[in-house]
């Protein structure tokens, strides 16, 4: 099975240890790159399991990239991370989102602070 860019849209085929495309990748706010690499845990492409943590700040970099491509569905991405954000605060390792300059520009790109 193909493994595909996780950008709203995007039907580029990317290494399955890889988050989005190149494209994708290069548009998306270094903090958000910093954080996805933060949480990253090498293999879980193979086992199939990343953490709680990586989750959110995964469905937060698609918002973020939804929401500088234009697309409708920012709103709902922003939505499924901001649940994410509160299971993890809630038990599971803290905010995914701990610098200051995450959570404004998470605000920001996506329209409302949390």
């Amino acid at each position: 099975m193909d493994h595909l860019c996780h950008a709203e849209g995007c039907n580029t085929k990317v290494h399955p240890s890889k988050f989005v495309c190149r494209k994708h990748w290069a548009r998306l706010p270094q903090v958000f790159r910093d954080a996805i690499w933060r949480e990253y845990q090498r293999g879980q492409e193979v086992s199939k399991t990343p953490t709680s943590r990586y989750i959110a700040v995964q469905l937060g970099a698609v918002s973020v990239l939804a929401r500088i491509d234009g697309l409708p569905t920012a709103e709902e991405k922003r939505g499924h991370c901001d649940l994410w954000r509160t299971y993890c605060r809630d038990g599971q390792g803290g905010d995914p989102f701990t610098k200051p300059m995450e959570l404004e520009l998470y605000g920001q790109l996506t329209g409302m602070l949390k």
